[in-house]
């Protein structure tokens, strides 16, 4: 009956239904073993559901019922109780950790770009999680980008700050000088946005020794112009 119930929505295009017969079928499916996939399954296309329609209870419901199933399947090897593990069979959790990652990170940047931030952040927290557990930097880059972005856009700009500091962390291991720049600079221009002009100016005069290291003239200039302008403003 759930089935049916489904499979009419869909025809009828009733998003509403559809949210709800997706979350009600999952819920019945997931204790089986063998249902457990087809119920992260039907978890997801409800969440993107709620997502197009911007059904925002819609959206609570179905994080709670994805939650719910990750924690009930708990992958101790990833130490990941996040609703989105329920995407993929377990077995695939371990085996292609950046493949998961990229399909996350994909997702992510889907909800970025219709301002779902806070979906957004989901997405990319857990891509971020499973490149890392696979060894990709780039990825992790990608996915901590995005989380900057989302940050910034809700407010959380102590956390936006968190994965700025995850990002310089990962360029120094690597000896990437040039992206240790860009780090400093944007977390000098993060808490320059917030007000707060004296950490604001530590990162910019870092930024500044390593832009000089390169011998890169259009940031030293760059860099030493917005020092420059906190002098006019006497912040010093």
């Amino acid at each position: 009956a759930m089935r049916r119930q489904l499979a009419v929505s869909r025809d009828q295009r009733d998003f509403t239904g559809q949210l709800y017969a997706n979350n009600n079928l999952g819920r019945v499916l997931a204790p089986r073993a063998s249902g457990t996939p087809a119920a992260g399954e039907l978890f997801m296309e409800g969440m993107d559901v709620a997502s197009s329609v911007r059904n925002q209870k819609g959206e609570y419901l179905t994080a709670k019922n994805m939650n719910w199933l990750a924690n009930s399947l708990d992958e101790p090897d990833l130490n990941m109780r996040r609703y989105e593990t329920v995407f993929l069979p377990p077995e695939q959790w371990v085996a292609n950790p950046v493949s998961y990652a990229l399909k996350l990170n994909s997702r992510g940047e889907t909800r970025l770009d219709e301002q779902r931030y806070y979906m957004a952040t989901r997405f990319n927290g857990t891509s971020n999680a499973l490149a890392k557990a696979g060894g990709s930097d780039g990825l992790q880059m990608q996915a901590l980008d995005s989380q900057v972005v989302a940050f910034r856009a809700m407010g959380r700009y102590d956390l936006a700050t968190d994965a700025l500091g995850d990002q310089l962390q990962i360029a120094r291991s690597n000896g990437d000088t040039r992206q240790e720049m860009v780090i400093l600079a944007s977390m000098g221009e993060l808490n320059q946005d917030v007000g707060r002009i004296e950490t604001a100016q530590r990162y910019y005069e870092q930024a500044l020794i390593v832009a000089e290291k390169l011998n890169d003239s259009q940031q030293t200039s760059a860099l030493r112009e917005r020092l420059a302008s906190f002098e006019g403003n006497g912040n010093q």
